[in-house]
């Protein structure tokens, strides 16, 4: 019989394969036969053996889809080569395949070629969406692709195979005229969006790219392969019910503050407190400087540096003019003659899973990102955040945006940069939705200038 493995796709052992025995328990206890170490993985999580030829598995109540397929807890269900394993609601993603097939690792492209119509050719090498929708890397043609939904379905290269997974497409994702939520394709198998008479894509091989060359027929926009960037400096609005919030954000290294806006990534100025005068509110934000300080980050942390023209306080204490201090895992700031106080924090989030390889500024940096809380005004934009890697968002106290919303959960879902693009994803079983399109476990979207993200009653929306 051959040797069987679990290519991971995501999750905190993303990119190795795990041979797979043919009788064993799988979990995150050191106890079991199939050891995955991941948070999002339950310590007895599964139950893998074969018989006759063929290898089975029995999710042991603790949530596992195949082909995005929800498993009957304690009943077999076959495993077949390339067949998709999800670990739990939002937890890893494999690839179920033979050993020396997932052994030759990841290939750094597949070919996608469109077979209907217009016609077309992208190479795949890294995760993109397909819809007529203005923020997919493949976009189709708004009336002639009139099957296909806005945002379709999202696709990842991943050893060798094609992860198709359909978006909550009005019309389904079809192959061999079966409706698909998740499957990995191999090179000769195509799928069809909308059903009959919708978009047909064939995966190939990348060496089948040949002389033809590529192509981008459908829309001028779907030359651009990959997902929205995002502006190094953005907002994240806040909305639920009658309650509204500003998280000023910046995905950069060096982030300025101060009071003239123009000048600076977060404008910190003063607003009237309660029973104060505007008044006074002008003389204190005469005591915050135009450009009053930097942030900046280092190998190790993240580093304050005082713009030597106003006074600012580090935990209480006075920096000399221009001092550099590296900043604690939480601190207090004080701008100007104490006019405005932030609460600081540095997140390093136990138990959250990192997010995929080679994002961010720097994807080996410890901090995650940088928060801080404005204290006493301005409640409508009382967050600022320098996004290092990611931020969770949620109403528990760990959550690096909080928000105390009906149904958000505590740490709800993770924003991570890759690259230049701002994606999503969610922390456990509590939905999440992009512009309408739910989330499918195992998947992540990205979000743009103008999305609009969906957490229990909060909506998110970006804006620059």
């Amino acid at each position: 019989m051959e040797a069987y493995g679990l290519g991971f796709v995501s999750g905190a052992v993303a990119g190795r394969v795990i041979s797979v025995p043919s009788n064993a328990e799988l979990g995150r206890s050191p106890q079991v036969g199939l050891v995955v170490d991941d948070p999002l993985v339950a310590p007895r999580h599964a139950h893998i053996y074969s018989s006759q030829g063929r290898f089975h598995l029995i999710d042991l109540h603790a949530g596992v889809w195949i082909d995005g397929h929800r498993v009957t807890p304690g009943e077999p269900l076959p495993l077949l080569p390339g067949s998709l394993v999800t670990l739990g609601e939002g937890g890893p993603l494999a690839v179920f395949d033979e050993a020396r097939v997932l052994s030759r690792g990841q290939p750094r492209e597949l070919l996608l070629r469109r077979e209907d119509g217009p016609g077309g050719s992208w190479v795949i090498n890294t995760a993109v969406e397909i819809g007529r929708g203005a923020g997919c890397g493949i976009q189709l043609d708004a009336r002639r692709d009139s099957l296909a939904s806005s945002q379709h379905v999202h696709l990842l290269p991943a050893f060798g195979r094609l992860i198709v997974t359909d978006l909550g497409s009005a019309n389904g994702t079809w192959c061999e005229d079966m409706r698909l939520i998740q499957r990995a394709l191999r090179p000769g198998e195509s799928f069809v969006l909308g059903g009959q008479g919708g978009p047909t894509f064939r995966v190939e091989a990348s060496e089948d790219l040949g002389s033809s060359g590529l192509s981008s027929s459908l829309a001028s926009s779907s030359s651009s392969l990959g997902p929205p960037p995002i502006p190094d400096a953005f907002k994240l609005e806040l909305r639920a019910g009658n309650q509204r919030g500003v998280v000023h954000v910046a995905a950069k290294p060096v982030v300025s503050f101060g009071s003239f806006a123009g000048l600076n990534d977060f404008p910190t100025l003063c607003f009237p407190r309660d029973l104060e005068s505007e008044e006074d509110a002008m003389e204190r934000s005469e005591s915050i400087g135009p450009q009053h300080g930097v942030l900046s980050l280092t190998d190790s942390t993240v580093e304050l540096r005082d713009g030597g023209d106003a006074p600012t306080k580090l935990d209480h204490v006075r920096l000399p003019a221009g001092e550099r201090r590296v900043l604690p895992a939480r601190f207090t700031l004080s701008l100007g003659d104490d006019s405005l106080l932030f609460r600081g924090r540095l997140y390093r989030t136990e138990g959250v899973p990192p997010a995929p390889a080679k994002v961010g500024i720097s994807n080996q940096h410890p901090v995650e990102c940088l928060v801080l809380e404005r204290m006493g005004d301005a409640p409508d934009s009382r967050l600022f955040l320098q996004l290092v890697r990611q931020a969770t968002l949620g109403s528990g106290d760990h959550a690096a945006i909080q928000v105390a919303a009906a149904g958000v959960a505590p740490l709800h879902a993770l924003l991570y940069l890759q690259q230049e693009s701002l994606w999503i994803c969610q922390l456990g079983r509590d939905p999440v939705a992009v512009d309408g399109t739910p989330l499918s476990s195992g998947t992540a979207l990205p979000i743009g200038v103008g999305s609009e993200v969906y957490l229990g009653t909060l909506v998110l929306r970006v804006s620059e």
